[in-house]
């Protein structure tokens, strides 16, 4: 007896990886980065503004 199995039938088949939906999402983390990068750049270019610099004078503490 031999038994010849079908490997169409409904049940069997596998999901097939959704290879577009990857590489959106690859994409996405990429950009992500890239942006994060950017905005790390530019503050380390622009620093904010000490609040203990030369140019702007320490609040005085008021007498009692």
């Amino acid at each position: 007896m031999v038994l010849v199995y079908n490997h169409t039938s409904r049940g069997d088949q596998l999901a097939k990886p959704n290879y577009a939906f990857a590489k959106r999402q690859r994409d996405l983390a990429k950009k992500q980065k890239k942006e994060e990068k950017k905005k790390r750049k530019l503050e380390s270019a622009n620093p904010p503004p000490d609040q203990n610099s030369p140019d702007v004078p320490a609040p005085e503490k008021p007498s009692t």
